[in-house]
């Protein structure tokens, strides 16, 4: 099959693209040049915008493809300019199109779980711009697929995690073990289940999706079908980099949307639809896959005060507040 992957350069790019190989398949890496990627095979790389239409469809030229694997251009560019290029299109977008999925708002009373393909998407540009462009995007796909331009089938990740994941969500432990930090805050006890995926599930969920039949058409919630507690995670971390440290469990409103492990509310995606019709299981267990994300982590560490940190909380790393909040509950414990 001749696959083109539009962005593939990112954290689940990279596997998709070893994924096509591995099988068997042609594979063009459309991308942006910005960051590029060695693969175990030679792979060809075209370089053009991954949000303007025209030159998109300049740089693909009239080139034709099987099928085409979405991961990092602007869903509204490609559905322009994919149509005659390619057959099939699996596009990615993510959870977070879910309404109310994500608050730190202390007062916010949840959403039903487990969140089904079928709940309802944000609908407010003012408010929720990303989020609601997510789900637009994904509903003008679907209108491309109704009207045979392309054959459509969405792919919803909830948390990425492992090599080369942004934002880095476990780098907020992972840092503060090679600060050899002693101590770490858990709101809420760590009680919070954050819905993750492991950048193999995912990419392993793409595969399916591209080879199913059954699959064109259809959205698909996607991600581990176990999930962590942030508690979990946290000794999960700190045991892979042979470290220790006392877990202070403090209220959400002392720590509030800090630690992106642990928010105001458990995050679980009805995962039933995927596994019952396009047979897909884990192919890491969250466990290895948290550990392994932390020793890469920990091997090529980020930026201080780079651009992956400054997409996190601007106080996730404020350690002066966290002892503050620490020696507090310690003194209520006492």
């Amino acid at each position: 099959m001749q696959v083109l992957v539009l962005g593939g350069t990112g954290p689940t790019g990279r596997v998709i693209v070893e994924n096509l190989l591995a099988g068997g398949h042609d594979v063009t890496v459309y991308h942006t040049g910005r960051h590029e990627t060695a693969f175990s095979r030679d792979v060809e790389h075209i370089h053009g915008s991954t949000r303007e239409t025209a030159e998109m469809a300049r740089a693909l030229e009239e080139r034709r493809f099987d099928a085409a694997v979405n991961t990092g251009a602007r869903v509204f560019a490609v559905l322009e300019a994919l149509p005659g290029r390619a057959r099939r299109l699996i596009t990615i977008s993510g959870n977070g199109r879910y309404k109310n999925m994500w608050s730190d708002d202390p007062s916010f009373a949840g959403v039903p779980l487990p969140v089904r393909e079928s709940d309802p998407g944000w609908d407010d540009l003012e408010g929720h711009r990303f989020h609601t462009l997510v789900a637009q995007g994904e509903e003008a796909a679907f209108r491309a697929h109704q009207r045979g331009d392309l054959s459509v089938t969405a792919l919803r990740y909830p948390l990425v995690y492992g090599p080369f994941a942004n934002p880095p969500h476990e780098w907020y432990l992972v840092r503060r073990v090679l600060d050899r930090r002693t101590e770490v805050l858990l709101p809420g006890d760590g009680l919070m289940l954050p819905q993750r995926g492991h950048v193999r599930n995912l990419a392993h969920a793409v595969m399916l999706a591209l080879e199913h039949p059954a699959a064109e058409g259809k959205v698909y919630n996607v991600g581990d079908t176990r999930a962590l507690t942030a508690r979990r995670i946290s000794e999960v971390v700190a045991d892979a980099l042979g470290h220790r440290w006392d877990l202070v469990p403090c209220p959400l409103s002392l720590w509030n949307g800090r630690n992106p492990l642990a928010r105001n509310q458990s995050n679980l995606c009805d995962y039933f639809r995927i596994r019952a019709e396009l047979g897909y299981e884990d192919v890491v267990d969250p466990e290895t896959g948290t550990a392994e994300a932390a020793r890469w982590m920990a091997a090529h560490p980020y930026e201080r005060h780079g651009p992956e940190e400054q997409a996190m909380h601007p106080q996730a790393f404020d350690y002066a507040a966290e002892d503050a909040v620490i020696a507090a509950m310690r003194a209520i414990q006492a």
